[in-house]
């Protein structure tokens, strides 16, 4: 079985595994195919991989992919 990688919050220093986080999505009108989740213990942003350019032709995200309730 394959584990998820470890990120640590460049703000605190605390480390979580990729999968105990939460996906952040700004709903951008166009995907640019960031990767970003909120740290949960001082709720700034992990950036992994930064916005970049709008992504032509790339599908809309699904609710399940957004952050809840916002």
């Amino acid at each position: 079985m394959k584990t998820a990688p470890v990120l640590e919050c460049p703000h605190c220093h605390s480390r979580f595994s990729k999968d105990d986080l939460e996906k952040y999505c700004s709903n951008c009108f166009s995907c640019t195919g960031c990767e970003i989740y909120e740290c949960p213990t001082c709720r700034k942003l992990i950036e992994v991989r930064p916005v970049g350019k709008p992504m032509r032709g790339r599908p809309a995200l699904d609710d399940d992919a957004g952050r809840a309730g916002g």
